[in-house]
């Protein structure tokens, strides 16, 4: 029990911890002078509440800020430093957030190695709430500005992003739906004329991939044993179930393949497309009158391009896609008159942009992506079919809880007053693209050991790529090197994790560094944005498509 208690900020302003002057108010107003340690102090300031309180010999109890207990992280420190940015609202109140969530009261003394303590909950509130965050805002923003009067989010990204907005906007003008739709189900559906069926045949697929597996896969028809000799003449395999290679070669005669059974693929879009028709017009879209919005994570733009083309003339002219960011390539459909913006930025150089998740898109999309398993196709009872799904009940756990800890960050941030900050007509804070990425640039630039640990059992599948059940994520090789390593004096595990894509590891580097580096140099400095972004989008084409000399080497340096 205590005969008195003081709180500072009801005292004189005049009298200050940081001087002592409000210590020495309070022990001669107690008559303490002579037995300070009757005297106990609390306080989150190290000057204020421990130094000065310290020198007079008053007992004090440090209770730091949540924000002091994130810098004590090196990897939180150098996503919020607070040299840079500080006092600026949308900084704060991400930082501020963050650290009450995970550094506040039992949190307080966390792993300083990690970011996440390999809780995919933190994941998603840290990392991935702020991205929600802003992209929601801005959608909202644009959808109120274009009159939109219904937005469908695609699947399957889509879920976690209308359950951001529903979160953020709540009473919003605008209608949200949710959209069975994938590149799948959708490009075979809009599949009718044989440059169709060449486009999806050219798409990037696995090395080592069956054959029939991936055309099934792809165009959902199965070759069968009277497609046989037609395969060996065309593939020079043996059987339907040969495994192919990724290069030039090869995936040139997979589109022949694909021509010779054009009548096939045909019959079997004409019947996807007809169900999947039905779908549109059940859920509102393909009759919708008015402005329609759709909205997709993106790059480019692909599924929109081919939703648009089974819908009626006037629906097509009023829909407008919106996306996190959508790639150079996206262009091409703008020149065809498809609408479409993006938070990040719309038809960005793939080689230059610095964002860590375009550099990291995929990982981004497995975080993004809904529990449900892959959509094949629309049923003729106007259902989704989804493909089985490997280890799907351990992804769905996982993703499940990187969702709620978003969800959780926008509740935070939009809960009373400060929602007035991010929305409606006062709103004064605004998220930008680069701000909401701090946290998941820190994590995929210095992947922490604990935190990449929490990736390693997680697979993804690709149907139109022929992957199934892929690791994600996998450790680096250790060094074979003897030199002596530098140990970096935070402690911090010197750890770098790579990101599985079509057998090609991703991360911070230009190009894919199993190629010579020499290489990889001559085309960023040299070559143009859109060679660039063929160079990294496909490089057995982008040399098939170079000069002789260009031809030769790199047949050489494989």
């Amino acid at each position: 029990d205590y005969d008195a208690i003081y709180v500072s900020s009801d005292l004189n302003l005049l009298i200050r911890k940081h001087d002592g002057k409000l210590f020495d108010h309070v022990l001669q107003a107690e008559s303490l002078e002579r037995s300070p340690e009757k005297m106990l102090h609390v306080g989150d300031n190290k000057r204020g509440d421990v130094d000065e309180p310290t020198k007079k010999k008053i007992k004090c109890i440090h209770w730091p800020q949540a924000i002091e207990n994130m810098r004590k992280n090196p990897l939180w420190k150098s996503v919020y430093n607070p040299r840079q940015g500080a006092g600026q609202r949308a900084r704060s109140l991400l930082a501020g957030a963050t650290a009450q969530r995970l550094f506040d009261g039992k949190n307080s003394g966390r792993s300083l190695k990690c970011m996440f303590d390999m809780n995919p909950v933190n994941l998603g509130y840290s990392a991935l709430g702020p991205i929600t965050l802003g992209f929601s805002q801005w959608l909202h923003n644009k959808l109120e500005e274009r009159g939109v009067k219904t937005v469908f989010f695609f699947a399957r990204e889509g879920y976690l992003l209308k359950d951001a907005l529903d979160t953020f906007a709540p009473d919003a003008s605008y209608e949200k739906k949710y959209l069975y739709i994938s590149r799948r189900a959708v490009r075979v559906a809009a599949i009718e004329k044989a440059e169709d069926i060449s486009a999806l045949a050219s798409e990037p697929y696995e090395p080592n991939v069956a054959l029939n597996k991936l055309f099934s896969g792809r165009f959902g028809v199965d070759l069968c044993a009277d497609d046989l000799q037609v395969v060996k003449d065309l593939m020079h395999v043996s059987t339907l179930d040969a495994r192919l290679n990724n290069d030039a070669v090869t995936k040139a005669s997979f589109s022949q393949l694909a021509l010779r059974f054009s009548d096939k693929i045909m019959q079997n879009a004409r019947a996807e497309r007809e169900a999947f028709v039905s779908y549109l017009k059940e859920v509102g879209l393909y009759d919708h009158t008015g402005k329609v919005g759709v909205v997709d994570v993106g790059w480019k733009a692909n599924i929109q391009a081919s939703l648009v083309r089974l819908l009626p003339k006037n629906v097509q002219e009023n829909t407008e896609g919106f996306y996190y960011a959508t790639s150079s390539d996206a262009a091409n459909w703008q020149l065809m008159g498809h609408k479409h913006e993006a938070y990040l930025g719309t038809n960005i150089s793939e080689a230059s942009h610095p964002s860590a998740i375009f550099k990291n898109r995929h990982l981004f999309e497995f975080l993004v992506c809904h529990t449900d398993a892959t959509l094949i196709r629309i049923s003729d009872q106007l259902t989704p079919v989804f493909r089985s799904e490997e280890g799907r009940a351990q992804r769905a756990a996982f993703v499940g809880a990187i969702h709620m800890g978003a969800i959780d960050f926008i509740q935070d941030c939009v809960a009373g007053e400060l929602g007035d900050f991010l929305r409606g007509p006062n709103a004064c804070v605004t998220i930008d693209p680069s701000l909401a990425e701090s946290a998941f640039a820190g994590f995929v630039t210095h992947a922490a050991k604990h935190d990449f640990e929490m990736f390693s059992q997680q697979k993804f599948e690709d149907v139109v790529g022929g992957i199934d059940a892929k690791a994600l994520v996998k450790a680096p090789a250790k060094s074979t090197s003897n030199s002596k390593e530098k140990v970096k004096p935070d402690g911090l595990d010197d750890f770098k994790m790579e990101i599985n894509l079509f057998g090609v590891k991703c991360h911070s580097g230009f190009g894919d560094p199993d190629r010579p580096v020499l290489e990889r140099l001559w085309v960023r400095r040299f070559l143009p944005e859109n060679k660039q972004g063929k160079y990294l989008k496909n490089i057995d084409r982008f040399f098939q498509d170079a000069p002789p000399l260009a031809q030769k080497w790199y047949a050489w340096s494989k």
